[in-house]
């Protein structure tokens, strides 16, 4: 009989890495995370768990050894929309923390475990300090040079090999999981005993289907679209066209002008961007300002608004009202976000 795999799960937040674990018949021994909220959530859930506290004060030559170390390190410093110190700022340093935790097990196991870690972290790692806070992430997991590409660039998806085993990353998006939201993140698999690690990212059925691209874009929406709303957040009036009207599957986009409105509005809900308009997808914007059926990232700046047919409303009880109405549009201070 096949031996079950193990887990363990730094930054482990409220066991999103564990829950994907148990889903695939993975058994999550241990976690780490400071955050009492979060550590209760996990314990209702997950009460087999062993909760070790601050990352700072793990020895990994000391706890359990399992097949796979996950870690989500924090993302403040790497983040466009954070201060962008990278990986010496304070709480993206924590990355290290990580490496060294990985890498006293490997040494207390004589090399043996772990055998696999995922890095997880924000699309902004690519270009943090001109793209060399991610050569460092490269050159920390494989404790090997690795050269920045001609291009300067990182590609959102690539390998390299090592001494120390295969590493492959890959930026995948929330929207195509079932979740309503853009929210571009970076997978990193390294494999320390082998060439598994681009088989586990690029060939894995559970991401056959994704593609770069995933659903078209309207493509009939004002060019000045993205200059239309200040940075406040407080915005301009516009009017949407259902998508069967004009031509097939585009989105028709008029400043301070509604279109005709019918009796069967198009169950379609479209999201106009606060201040995210003009930002880089990454950062939760797509630099239009609009979208269809997917929400931006939510923050505590950004004042966002949707514009949706009333009988598609939700209802105060949380389910969606009948009968037809008009389209209705709400958004910053009076509930639109």
């Amino acid at each position: 009989m096949e031996k079950e795999m193990t887990l363990g799960s730094l930054f482990d937040g409220i066991a999103g890495f564990p829950l994907a674990a148990a889903q695939n018949g993975i058994k999550t021994i241990w976690a780490s995370e400071i955050v009492g909220d979060c550590i209760d959530i996990v314990k209702k859930h997950f009460p087999e768990i062993q909760h070790l506290g601050d990352i700072t004060k793990i020895n990994g030559g000391e706890i359990p050894p399992v097949d796979i170390i996950s870690f989500g390190s924090p993302c403040q410093n790497l983040s466009t929309a954070g201060n962008q110190k990278g990986l010496d700022g304070e709480k993206s340093q924590l990355f290290f923390e990580a490496i060294r935790i990985i890498y006293e097990m490997r040494g207390a196991t004589n090399g043996k475990y772990p055998k696999y870690i995922i890095w997880e972290n924000v699309a902004g790692a690519f270009s943090s300090n001109k793209g060399q806070d991610f050569r460092r992430v490269l050159e920390e997991i494989t404790k090997t040079y690795i050269p920045m590409p001609n291009s300067r660039r990182w590609a959102t998806s690539g390998m390299v090999r090592s001494a120390a085993g295969s590493t492959a990353w890959r930026q995948l998006d929330a929207q195509y999981w079932g979740v309503p939201q853009r929210r571009k993140r970076i997978y990193l698999v390294h494999d320390f005993n082998g060439e598994r690690a681009p088989e586990i990212l690029f060939e894995c059925e559970s991401v056959l289907g994704y593609t770069a691209q995933g659903r078209t874009e309207g493509k009939n929406i004002a060019g000045s679209a993205g200059n239309s709303v200040e940075a406040t957040g407080t915005g301009t009036a516009a009017g949407f066209l259902p998508l069967n009207s004009g031509r097939a599957n585009e989105v028709g986009y008029e400043d301070e002008k509604s279109p005709t409105l019918t009796k069967n509005p198009p169950a379609t809900v479209y999201t106009i961007a606060g201040n995210a308009i003009g930002r880089m997808g990454r950062n939760g914007g797509n630099q239009l300002g609009v979208g269809q059926d997917i929400s931006y990232t939510l923050t505590a700046a950004d004042r966002h608004a949707i514009a949706a047919p009333e009988a598609f409303r939700l209802s105060s009880f949380g389910g969606f009202a009948e009968g037809v109405g008009t389209l209705r549009a709400s958004g910053g201070d009076n509930g639109g976000q």
